[in-house]
């Protein structure tokens, strides 16, 4: 497999909007995968290295770059009572759109809440305003993996290894304290 680091990347994500001084803060996340599990659990030592208590209501279930799922999820916790002051985005598609929800709620991001995203999209960097996300780097990744594949059609003994690509965070404009 070839990878990013999901857990220590969302643990860094997580950890950027508490030093801003959010604590109030809700983890949109894709389908369960073994993918959803890592970012779950890297939001989750962010709040525990920081003190901050986990709560059940600091994750909602939305699905991977589906935009009626995330307006839907979205416009659900701005009606929420305690609104939080940040919301984390499974990828930089849901966070666009979750941005449409925030405007259409009459907030403004970063003022009013911060978002974030998730891969680093080009798209993500050409919105207004730019977005804080990871990006993953998902064309060595594509090249490792197509390497990887063509070594296993040739070699039938080839072991099965995990390779990770370094990821970076991108902060953007849609953070704020």
């Amino acid at each position: 497999g070839v990878f990013s680091d999901n857990l220590e990347q969302t643990r860094l994500l997580t950890t950027h909007l508490i030093k801003l001084g959010h604590r109030n803060i809700v983890f949109v996340h894709g389908e369960y995968s073994d993918v959803t599990n890592l970012r779950v659990e890297g939001f989750k030592r962010a709040l525990k290295e920081n003190g901050i208590e986990f709560k059940e209501s600091m994750l909602e279930e939305s699905k991977y770059l589906d935009k009626e799922s995330v307006r839907n999820v979205t416009s659900n916790i701005l009606h929420r009572l305690n609104v939080p002051t940040a919301i984390m985005f499974p990828d930089d598609i849901s966070a666009i759109q979750g941005l449409g929800a925030i405007r259409e709620a009459g907030l403004s991001c970063p003022r009013d809440i911060s978002i974030t995203g998730f891969d680093g999209v080009q798209l993500s960097q050409t919105v207004s305003p730019h977005l804080t996300t990871i990006k993953q780097d998902s064309e060595t990744i594509g090249k490792i993996l197509a390497q990887k594949l063509i070594m296993g059609m040739k070699d039938k003994k080839t072991a099965p290894e995990l390779i990770e690509v370094r990821a970076s965070l991108i902060v953007g404009e849609s953070t704020g304290e």
